[in-house]
């Protein structure tokens, strides 16, 4: 999932669905078949109008992919340029293309194009640079600001990025102002010819005299500077999300900023364990409150406590889950997802056959104190089920066996 700062809300990315005539919730299938009939009807070939073929096309092309057509859900076209100028799996070139002459006055404008003209490729766009933001998931359930300072050349800004105190540069003696430099080595009856950048300009082809050099920069065009980004953490954010924010890079004469990517990094927390939109908690009680009932309190993310109980003659086996609808992590749509008890049971070593009619005042629970109510916190129902369901549902979100958590939480995850 991409973040990107100053996006459509995704309510106004419908005109791509306009153009083919479909639905937001339009289904692969409906598409093709939107998109089959109105080519058919435009094609140039048949007396149709070109530019309105090849609207349809371009929007075809990204609305069929399932990648592209959830990145233009969420953040329009402004997205998928990003995408394709850094992010990964970037759309072909001929996809713009077909943006240069087909698409509305308003699209060129998100691609800095004009109609009729290709991308202007002669200003290149410095690397994007990833930056790694551990969050809490108290933040991500809360939602939160953070603020990252991060250190950036800044263009020269008393001499305007020319390294020069007059602004006026010269045409560099040694590569005559090409910027790179041609040698010719004679070998017996054979010529090497080499070619490389400038030495003197470092492919500039440029010159600064050298009582003109800016005294700011010392002729290197930049200066070291410094860059806050505040930085939005959303609800329900998850670990890798990323949020992007365009040409906050290094500066460099002739040359686009480039952007800069934070990437989310999910902090390990000491008592819940994170399964996509749900939440998996490990509770660790005594034989006896398996056989005679428990009650416990839960500190959730936003430090309310809920209180959980189990009734007396309801047995709790070892590794049963219960499940707390609605007490997991925020969803985008402002509904939850849910949270898993896992139950672990702490068996006594022995019992003397003699008293084992007195089994019940035997097994007093080490954490009685936890089953005192707590007046403060708010009563909850836990339902029942399996731990077949619970893998069925937590599957998706990469959950897979005992194994893994227990390298999680080797020592068992007791409550707060």
């Amino acid at each position: 999932m991409f973040n990107f700062s100053n996006n459509n809300s995704s309510s106004q990315n419908n005109e791509l669905y306009d153009i083919l005539g479909v639905s937001r919730n339009a289904t692969k299938k409906e598409i093709t078949k939107a998109f089959r009939k109105g080519a058919l009807k435009e094609h140039p070939d048949r007396g149709g109008n070109e530019e309105e073929f090849k609207k349809i096309t371009g929007a075809y092309e990204i609305l069929k992919d399932d990648e592209k057509r959830e990145i233009y859900n969420k953040h329009g076209l402004e997205g998928l340029k990003a995408q394709n100028n850094g992010m990964g799996g970037g759309m072909p070139r001929d996809i713009f293309d077909l943006f240069t002459n087909g698409f509305p006055g308003h699209m060129f404008n998100e691609f800095n194009m004009h109609p009729g003209a290709r991308r202007n490729n002669s200003i290149r766009k410095g690397t994007p640079v990833n930056v790694e933001l551990e969050v809490p998931l108290e933040q991500m359930y809360l939602g939160a600001v953070r603020k990252l300072r991060l250190k950036k050349n800044i263009i020269c800004s008393l001499c305007e990025g020319t390294g020069s105190k007059s602004k006026k540069l010269l045409k560099c003696n040694t590569c005559n102002g090409s910027g790179r430099f041609t040698q010719i080595r004679q070998m017996g009856p054979m010529r090497q010819v080499m070619q490389g950048v400038c030495p003197a300009c470092r492919g500039k082809g440029k010159s600064i005299k050298s009582d003109d050099i800016c005294g700011k920069c010392k002729g290197k065009t930049v200066v070291k500077g410094e860059n806050i980004l505040k930085i939005e953490i959303k609800k329900g954010m998850k670990h890798g999300d990323a949020i992007l924010f365009r040409e906050e890079s290094d500066q460099e004469p002739g040359i686009i900023a480039g952007d800069i990517i934070v990437r989310i990094k999910e902090k390990k927390h000491p008592h819940f364990i994170r399964k996509g939109d749900n939440l998996v908690l490990k509770k660790t009680i005594s034989l006896r409150e398996s056989l005679c009932g428990c009650n416990f309190t839960i500190k959730l993310l936003d430090n309310s406590k809920i209180l959980v109980k189990t009734e007396k003659g309801e047995i709790i086996k070892p590794s049963q889950f219960k499940k707390i609808s609605n007490y997991g992590m925020p969803k985008e749509d402002g509904s939850s997802g849910d949270m898993y008890i896992k139950f672990r049971i702490i068996f006594p070593n022995k019992i003397e056959k003699k008293i084992i009619t007195k089994l019940e005042k035997m097994l007093i629970s080490s954490s009685s104190s936890e089953n005192i109510e707590n007046p403060d916190a708010l009563l909850v129902e836990m339902d029942n089920i399996s731990s077949a369901e619970v893998k069925q549902i937590l599957d998706g979100n990469h959950y897979t066996n005992d194994e893994e958590e227990d390298i999680y939480d080797q020592e068992g995850c007791p409550i707060q």
